[in-house]
């Protein structure tokens, strides 16, 4: 693991934690930019859901495992990662967006979720050892709470949000995969330093 992933991973958490702070000193709510479905202003939400809280707890729940999941996208994924946390945020609010209860959705758990499958589908498509394993050890961690957290059980919990997360990272991991066998298909452009002058 590089420094920098880590710095990259707790910069993240702290823009979470500072607009959680920033949340409580202001007089109005933040949370007011939640993802409300199939409305105009709920359509900030698709942007902004992610990095709003309800609480302490909430927070909590969602930065213990955005660092460790978010560590190790980077330890062999870190190429990909604009492209999936993209692909991710887009799914998971545009679906929920569409298709979610009537209520205000906000919380970074779809981002969670859409890691648990980006990591354990990716890894299987690109058939390294390595990859594998750390897909395995994801499905293995996390593969009960996938299950449980994309099945409307609980009332106050968003499970649209995880479900279109999860859809989210697994095409994030199809498209991300196609693009890096793609670049592998590519030929190595001539650069001056390979060209032999005669």
């Amino acid at each position: 693991m590089k420094k920098c992933d880590l710095k990259l991973v707790l910069s993240f958490m702290g823009i979470l934690w500072g607009i959680h702070f920033l949340n409580l000193m202001l007089p109005w709510e933040l949370r007011t930019l939640g993802l409300s479905p199939r409305t105009l202003h709920g359509l900030w939400g698709i942007l902004f859901a992610p990095f709003l809280h309800a609480n302490f707890a909430h927070l909590m729940s969602n930065s213990i495992p955005l660092l460790i999941l978010g560590l190790a996208f980077l330890s062999l994924y870190r190429q990909h990662l604009v492209d999936a946390f993209i692909i991710i945020l887009l799914t998971q609010g545009i679906g929920v967006w569409i298709f979610g209860r009537v209520a205000v959705h906000f919380g970074a758990s779809g981002l969670v979720y859409g890691l648990i499958t980006y990591l354990m589908i990716f890894g299987v498509l690109r058939t390294k050892p390595v990859s594998i394993c750390l897909a395995v050890a994801v499905a293995i961690y996390y593969g009960g709470t996938l299950l449980l957290g994309i099945l409307p059980i609980y009332r106050f919990i968003s499970w649209e949000g995880h479900l279109f997360g999860a859809i989210g990272g697994i095409l994030a991991a199809f498209l991300t995969r196609e693009e890096e066998k793609r670049e592998a298909r590519e030929p190595i452009s001539p650069t001056t330093d390979s060209i032999q002058l005669k």
